[in-house]
């Protein structure tokens, strides 16, 4: 088993985003540990404020099973991938 750590947040609707997220992370990985969320301001853009957590579970996949599981909950919640990260998602 082994332990994995994720970051997990939002600046756009995060009152439904970051339930939604934990919600469907627990349908693949139970039980989750959950930290503290915290409230940070965006840097280099205007914008909502960014709320983030850390969620961590014990899991048998690979990394790279764990990956594709990431890719199609960001897929499924309507996350379009960028090479800018420097703006609301």
């Amino acid at each position: 088993m082994t332990r994995v750590y994720a970051g997990l947040g939002s600046n756009v609707d995060k009152d439904k985003n970051i339930p939604a997220g934990l919600s469907t992370l627990a349908k693949h990985f139970s039980p989750l540990a959950i930290s503290t969320v915290y409230e940070s301001e965006p840097l280099g853009f205007r914008g909502d404020n960014f709320y983030n957590l850390v969620v961590g579970f014990d899991t048998d996949l690979s990394v790279l099973q764990v990956v594709k599981i990431f890719k199609s909950i960001e897929a499924s919640s309507g996350l379009i991938p960028s090479t800018f990260r420097g703006g609301a998602y």
